[in-house]
């Protein structure tokens, strides 16, 4: 979903309006229009390794789920299963600050292009 926002916004241009618009709102436009490409690819990147961080913890999830099935052999095994928590749990917060990161990223970029398509974009 957010590739294909973020293609759509890749699409603005200020051809069609460019004529209505003094010099100085064309600079302004051509300035904010320059800043999509490099939020675009921090988007995408931040993207790729949620969902890299986002497969780890759920392999670490599982690692753990299987461990805790042994907890109550002996008291290695439930260290074992405590480590294994504690690695899931950490991989699963870690994946979840760098969703809630891409997320503001991405309502930041929307919000940009929609102010990019009511300045400049208009009809």
């Amino acid at each position: 979903m957010i590739r294909s926002i973020l293609l759509s916004a890749c699409a603005l241009t200020i051809a069609g309006s460019a004529l209505a618009l003094t010099p100085r709102e064309v600079r302004q436009c051509n300035a904010m229009a320059s800043t999509f490409e490099a939020k675009q690819a921090e988007i995408l990147e931040l993207q790729d390794v949620q969902a890299g961080l986002a497969a780890e913890a759920e392999r670490l999830g599982e690692a753990w789920d299987a461990l805790e099935e042994q907890r109550f052999f002996s008291a290695g095994h439930a260290a074992d299963a405590d480590v294994a928590k504690q690695a899931f749990e950490a991989a699963r917060d870690e994946a979840n600050r760098v969703a809630m990161d891409l997320n503001s990223k991405a309502q930041m970029f929307q919000a940009d292009a929609a102010q990019f398509n009511a300045k400049c974009a208009a009809d």
